[in-house]
């Protein structure tokens, strides 16, 4: 099996978080509606996007839709390796 394959996030489970996004949200007049769900299967953005890296900025530009509005969530299977590495940018 593909590594990335075995974090396929399933429908009903994107559509279980949308309803905790709007749920939670609820009260600071914001909402989110799941537009799209796109899957794409890149081993080295899975294993290598991280952040500052060029395979994170080359796996936003390819797959980014939308515009400024528009909220793009992206799943790899980034592990900080240690606090030099915090996944804070």
């Amino acid at each position: 099996m593909h590594p990335a394959q075995s974090t396929v996030y399933r429908d009903d489970l994107i559509d279980a978080q949308m309803d905790v996004l709007n749920d939670d949200f609820a009260n600071s007049g914001l909402s989110f509606e799941l537009v799209d769900v796109t899957r794409t299967v890149n081993a080295d953005w899975f294993i290598n996007a991280s952040p500052g890296t060029t395979q994170q900025d080359k796996m936003k530009q390819t797959l980014r839709e939308g515009d400024a509005a528009s909220l793009n969530l992206y799943s790899v299977g980034y592990v900080p390796i240690g606090p030099q590495d915090d996944g804070q940018d």
